[in-house]
């Protein structure tokens, strides 16, 4: 009876103590809203204009936010919070005045936007993120100093954490950002799910055990501390695992797994909330070898996968696009078109070779991804800094010749062929070849997706500046009217014969068929060109070209098979096409 008699008066003094805290945060509340001149009981508005001075709109922002809080109205405290970040980011002038003092203005503002972050970092990951980095050096931050350029991807990845995404996968070149990225990911949604179970997998342990240590350091860190007060640790370095507590239920499993593909993964192993993949492949060597390749996939598929407790789980995939069918590759292909599953590429330089990694601090240029081209293959760059996997087997044009300088002599035949297309997916293709004996060198060339209304100007343009002997155009879906205009158009001005012509034969076959002349042909040093130049993409476009059939474009080197024509006929008809140039010499490299 006394105990039940003293339970029922401790409830009484926990609902007095209660109704309590609730007056005096309603009391907060009013007090706040009535000096910075808003809505009784509306969010603050960050368009509101007020005649405090910057500490002391901070500090009754600060009051509201936390009084909302005590009130239990989640909502606006978090608008309020941001409304105070908002107001030190538009009034940040008036901080640099604030002169330190006995009253360390300066340092409560600097508590208010610490409170701010960590209480907005309990629900986004960009806050969560920023909040990990408050008073660091720039060397010693990472999301800060890249937030220029991969703020979109931390966007997606928190649509992935609310449920708008059943997988979103992320690529891009080593050392730029995606591990890092995604374990501040894994650290932020374990902690707001710790009673579910996540995994993290990668191509080796001991790729795994560094995620792992990384983790438990931001896990111990009082930055961390700061957004998730209640948070304690347990640890596992040999089993790889992280517990953490208090949680909610009980489900009879660890917060995280760690584990590499070379790992034998026991039964322990539960998936209920996120599987997080990073690079199941380790090298670009190792994606040479189809067998890896094809061992990490059905690793991925037959194994990792299945530890997943329902398919309600996320998924994480950042990955390096080391071949066509990796994993992330893989999974992109089997849900194309499916608006659950998002994909993104980020390549190390764009389509006019500007790099895509221009961080405000340190940043990775143009010139630092060209030279590590400079060292590589084209192929091998392609895939691990591109982003562009290539299917290895088939492609023929790997080794393309080069040249610095064309002879000094006037060239025997100049002509040119013209791919025509009308915009679209396709590449209006026009080389144009010079002949010095046997040897062709493939100086210039119109390499555009643009209409024609675009491209006739260029082509014109071109056939004047370079003067062939000949000019052929394919004839097929509208190529003989692009000739009549590019004839109608150049014909007083230069001497070249023009003429259009249907392909009657498989465009494959064609270019299997020419393929030993066009290794022959010689083709300018990269030196010679600048990237994202029409002749970069063309050569771009050559060096993708797979035999086997599986390309997205094939206008180059169809435009290359019909230089080809052009020399072997002009060789069968006993030199029809050689004509000495005379005059003097009108080039030294082109």
């Amino acid at each position: 009876m006394k105990k039940q008699l003293a339970k029922s008066q401790t409830s009484e003094q926990m609902k007095i103590y209660e109704e309590l805290r609730k007056s005096e945060a309603l009391r907060a509340i009013d007090e706040s809203l009535k000096a910075l001149k808003i809505g009784k009981y509306a969010p603050a508005d960050p368009s509101s204009k007020s005649d405090l001075c910057l500490v002391k709109t901070v500090e009754y922002y600060r009051r509201l936010a936390v009084g909302y809080e005590e009130y239990g109205d989640a909502e606006s405290a978090g608008k309020t919070w941001e409304t105070l970040l908002n107001t030190l980011s538009r009034r940040s002038s008036e901080i640099a005045l604030i002169e330190e003092d006995a009253n360390n203005y300066r340092a409560f503002i600097n508590r208010s936007m610490i409170e701010a972050y960590s209480y907005l970092g309990r629900n986004s990951l960009e806050y969560f993120m920023i909040a990990l980095e408050l008073g660091m050096p720039d060397e010693r931050r990472f999301y800060c100093t890249r937030r220029n350029i991969i703020s979109a991807d931390a966007a997606e990845i928190q649509k992935l954490e609310d449920g708008k995404y059943d997988m979103l996968g992320i690529s891009a070149p080593p050392r730029t950002y995606k591990t890092a990225l995604g374990t501040r990911y894994l650290t932020f949604t374990t902690a707001r799910h710790r009673e579910e179970s996540s995994f993290f997998a990668s191509h080796s342990s001991k790729m795994a055990r560094k995620v792992m240590e990384d983790c438990l350091k931001i896990f111990s860190s009082l930055e961390f501390q700061r957004v998730f007060p209640e948070i304690t640790v347990e640890s596992n370095k040999e089993d790889m695992w992280i517990d953490l507590f208090p949680k909610a239920y009980d489900n009879g499993y660890h917060t995280i797994y760690f584990a590499g593909i070379d790992n034998q993964m026991a039964g322990v192993i539960n998936c209920s909330w996120l599987l997080y993949c990073d690079d199941l492949i380790a090298s670009v060597m190792e994606a040479a070898n189809p067998d890896r390749v094809a061992n990490a996939l059905e690793k991925y598929t037959g194994d990792i996968r299945q530890r997943r407790a329902s398919d309600n789980v996320r998924e994480l995939i950042i990955a390096t696009r080391f071949a066509t069918k990796d994993p992330i590759t893989y999974m992109e292909e089997t849900h194309l078109g499916n608006s659950r599953y998002r994909f993104i590429k980020r390549p190390a330089l764009d389509e006019n070779g500007e790099s895509n990694f221009m961080y405000s601090y340190k940043p990775l240029t143009a010139k630092h991804f060209l030279d590590i081209k400079s060292h590589m293959s084209e192929i091998a760059f392609e895939c691990v800094y591109q982003q562009n996997p290539l299917d290895r087997e088939g492609l023929i044009f790997t080794d393309l010749k080069r040249y610095k300088e064309m002879p000094a002599e006037n060239p025997d035949a100049v002509y040119m062929a013209c791919d025509v297309a009308f915009s679209g997916s396709d590449n209006l293709s026009a080389p144009v070849a010079y002949q010095f004996g046997d040897d062709v060198y493939i100086s210039d060339v119109v390499f555009s997706p643009e209409g024609y209304t675009t491209t006739e100007p260029l082509v014109q343009a071109f056939m004047v500046k370079h003067a062939p002997n000949f000019a052929k155009f394919e004839s097929n879906n509208g190529g003989d009217f692009y000739a009549k205009d590019i004839k109608n158009a150049v014909e007083n001005i230069i001497k070249t014969r023009i003429y259009s012509e249907r392909t009657k034969s498989n465009k494959l076959v064609r270019i299997s068929q020419f393929e030993p002349i066009i290794q022959q042909f010689y083709f300018k040093d990269r030196s010679l060109y600048q990237p994202g130049s029409m002749y970069d993409k063309f050569i771009r476009e050559i060096e993708h070209f797979n035999i086997n059939g599986k390309n997205k474009h094939d206008d180059a080197v169809d435009s290359l098979a019909m230089i080809a024509e052009m020399k072997r006929n002009s060789q069968s008809s006993g030199g029809v096409f050689v004509m000495k140039r005379k005059g003097k010499k009108r080039f030294g490299v082109r």
